[in-house]
């Protein structure tokens, strides 16, 4: 159920900005000009932790477990044939105005996968693909389409020429979905990525919306982009120095976007919302605005996660963690004092006619909806960017991870000298708060 918070309830200092047009001028193939070149890395595993297992590192859709499906065989059919028209060899430099980087989670739906790239319809200078959990021979096709998409060496056959660069970050384990992203903003780190677009392997980009969400990326002032929740979203890297990793405690997935929206407003960051979001489906007014269609193209009538439906031991895992006293909710509890949860939701599922962009909510503020503690399990010596690494196999831990501690991996992928690289990322002027 979308919560909608009126503004008798919380007043936000808010920004409005511009409603941008669901159709944008087709990018044609003569776009990839010679502005830009760069070094790229055909394979790049990190391996400071085993990433990943069986399970998968899946978003976490807002309005819990559900999700309505809106792509139909013939978009699906229609949008292959957008991008096999176009030429697969590359031959060109990556364009200056391309988007910095996307990258995108997978486990074990490489329909979803292959469906997902072929949506680029805006050059890219690196895709990176977190594949959690050992790559299917299915799986490792779909990779092979496109490892030919590299600006540097120009060899073999690319499946989208609008990937300048593709990436693979992989591993045996599953990390779940915080642990996924901690992957993705090592990346960043490493290569000084300043923007990138994050999103799940059952969403597909609306025609022409690429370009508009890298334009908002580029000229508004904020930490991250809301497009469709977290099931697709931007971020800056100074909004990662300053939030800092996702909480691998919430493993495998669900909450983590709570914590980490909550944290954001105690960092004192802007945050992006599109108007038309309506969290458990869509409607004529939603769809005009939204970026992506989000959902599995094989069951378009029923509800609920692609990857849930895929696998049922990912379902199993992600039951787990609603134990009572044990799992997520009690976990948030322990760290917050309260569920952020339902805030969270109240402002990112309120409807708006037109994207907007709020200020970071006051103290005082979040006081009044139950956020009594400023600091993580209300320790004042715990910075919000930090959160506990503790065995989660002792009987009396209590978070995800702990009540999944069977499956869960032993090692975290956010290390302690990690944070040596965070604290190095300088601040952009005019950025983010």
């Amino acid at each position: 159920m979308a919560f909608v918070l009126s503004t008798s309830l919380l007043v936000l200092r808010t920004t409005s900005v511009r409603k941008h047009n669901l159709l944008q001028e087709e990018l044609h193939a003569d776009a990839f000009g010679n502005n830009s070149v760069f070094y790229s890395l055909p394979e790049y595993k990190l391996l400071e932790v085993d990433i990943f297992s069986e399970a998968n590192g899946l978003g976490t859709d807002p309005s819990g477990l559900g999700e309505t499906p809106d792509l139909t065989r013939d978009g699906q059919n229609h949008q292959i044939k957008r991008v096999e028209n176009r030429n697969t060899t590359h031959t060109m430099a990556c364009p200056g105005n391309a988007l910095e980087a996307l990258l995108v989670f997978t486990l074990i739906r490489e329909d979803l996968l292959d469906l997902h790239l072929l949506s680029i319809d805006f050059p890219v200078e690196r895709v990176f693909i977190i594949q959690n959990g050992a790559k299917s021979e299915a799986v490792q096709r779909v990779l092979n389409k496109y490892q030919g998409c590299n600006t540097k060496s120009q060899q073999g056959s690319c499946g989208n020429p609008y990937i300048c660069n593709f990436v693979v970050l992989s591993g045996e384990e599953n990390i779940g979905y915080a642990g996924s992203f901690n992957v993705g903003i090592k990346a960043m780190l490493k290569d000084n990525i300043q923007n990138a677009i994050f999103s799940g392997d059952d969403t597909r980009f609306v025609p022409g919306r690429l370009k508009a969400a890298k334009g908002i990326l580029g000229n508004e002032n904020a930490c991250i982009f809301h497009f469709e929740g977290y099931s697709s979203f931007g971020i800056t890297l100074n909004a990662v120095r300053l939030i800092g990793p996702m909480d691998e405690n919430f493993w495998p997935a669900y909450c983590e976007d709570c914590d980490y929206w909550y944290r954001a407003q105690l960092a004192g960051c802007r945050l992006f919302y599109r108007g038309g979001y309506v969290p458990e489906g869509s409607t004529p007014d939603s769809r005009n605005n939204s970026f992506i269609e989000h959902g599995d193209v094989k069951h378009k009538t029923v509800s609920g996660s692609s990857t849930l439906r895929s696998d049922p031991h990912v379902s199993k895992l992600v039951t787990n963690t609603l134990h009572a006293s044990r799992g997520r909710f009690a976990y948030l509890k322990r760290k917050w004092g309260f569920d952020t949860c339902g805030l969270y939701h109240k402002v990112l599922n309120q409807w708006r006619d037109e994207d907007e962009i709020l200020n970071a909510m006051s103290y005082l503020e979040l006081l009044k909806h139950g956020g009594n503690w400023a600091s993580p399990y209300n320790d004042s010596r715990t910075g919000i960017r930090h959160w506990i690494q503790e065995d989660s196999r002792s009987i009396d831990a209590v978070s995800s991870r702990a009540v999944n501690s069977q499956w869960a991996p032993t090692h975290y992928v956010w290390q302690a000298n990690d944070y040596e690289k965070l604290n190095a990322v300088r601040e952009h002027e005019g950025d983010d708060t």
